[in-house]
């Protein structure tokens, strides 16, 4: 997939959701396009915040980044979504939510929509398009109508069986039943498929798995945070090496650490990349330069916190005692 196409659908992407989102960070680390994890953080202006892949080609995204996405989208409980224009060969519709590896895909026209306010009510489900039906409205208006589970069976040419499944919510019908279920019933009986909500709150548990670790630091850390009470998610193909989410408060943490030889130029780009992301997220961010104390001075000039591995363990438990004592103090006073 040429670079420059991809490119094209990313630069359209960001000139559509400029004026509908309040603010838009558009990640440009890793380099090449096609390399990335997020393309940009979006805050709607409902206050939501959006993680978003944007890949012109669906096909060409590898598992990894997708599995990425989610990682984080799940330990940060931030939305994350892949805005795509076609599936190899196979052109996406619009008003249609897909899937791959766990993580919802739509269009940009699609996305627009939502955003919109306009309900998305149909899903790809392996090769075939459902809609999400409200089991207990169903029956309701089944029931209010006086008609039987073989009345509704017939009209729509399915067993009886189909249409108890569909009301205990077990199964879902087509797009096509779908429809002819809105025309007997109303569409009220359809249950919107909400783009923007976390795969937490989705009801849904994905398997999530860390990404192997580069150096012996950044395991260190993770370990240290999950003792405190974080959920943690080490990656790679974005700027932070380690996002954290206190499991009590909510609190995000975002962190850099030092690979081999970086220098300041290098940690300069992924400082300015992470403080984007930190911005639109409301996290905290830090970067750990290992024991290079003279390479920490040098880059205090940046927003992000920088701190050698000591200092930034040291730094979490103090904030940990600080917390507890807080605590004590709220209970016993």
């Amino acid at each position: 997939m040429p670079e420059r196409k991809w490119k094209d659908f990313l630069y359209r992407v960001i000139a559509e959701l400029y004026n509908r989102a309040d603010f838009i960070e558009v990640m440009d680390y890793p380099r090449s396009i096609n390399r990335r994890s997020i393309d940009m953080v979006v805050q709607l202006k409902d206050c939501k915040t959006l993680l978003i892949k944007v890949a012109y080609d669906l096909s060409c995204v590898p598992k990894g980044e997708i599995k990425e996405l989610l990682g984080l989208s799940m330990k940060l409980a931030i939305p994350s979504i892949v805005i795509s224009e076609k599936n190899g060969q196979i052109q996406l519709f619009e008003g249609v939510v897909y899937e791959k590896n766990g993580a919802k895909i739509v269009t940009l026209e699609t996305l627009l929509s939502a955003m919109d306010n306009n309900d998305i009510f149909i899903h790809q489900d392996k090769e075939n398009f459902k809609v999400k039906i409200n089991p207990d409205k169903l029956k309701e208006k089944r029931t209010r109508s006086n008609m039987s589970l073989g009345e509704v069976a017939s009209i729509l040419k399915v067993s009886r069986r189909s249409i108890y499944e569909y009301e205990r919510g077990t199964i879902e019908p087509s797009a096509n039943l779908g429809e002819k279920l809105v025309n007997i019933f109303g569409e009220d009986i359809l249950e919107p498929i909400d783009l923007f909500v976390s795969e937490k709150g989705r009801g849904q548990e994905f398997q999530v798995e860390n990404q192997p670790v580069d150096v012996i630091e950044e395991e260190i850390i993770m370990n240290s945070l999950i003792g405190l009470g974080f959920e943690t998610y080490h990656a790679k193909r974005t700027v932070l090496d380690i996002g954290a989410r206190s499991i009590k408060d909510g609190k995000r943490m975002l962190i850099i650490v030092r690979h081999g030889k970086e220098g300041v130029n290098a940690l300069t780009t992924k400082a300015e990349n992470l403080e984007k992301l930190s911005s639109a997220m409301d996290s905290k961010s830090y970067i750990v330069v290992n024991d290079e104390k003279r390479l920490a001075k040098e880059l205090e000039a940046g927003n992000a916190k920088v701190f050698t591995l000591e200092e930034f363990l040291e730094v979490l438990r103090e904030n940990f005692d600080k917390a507890s004592k807080e605590k004590n103090t709220g209970h016993y006073g």
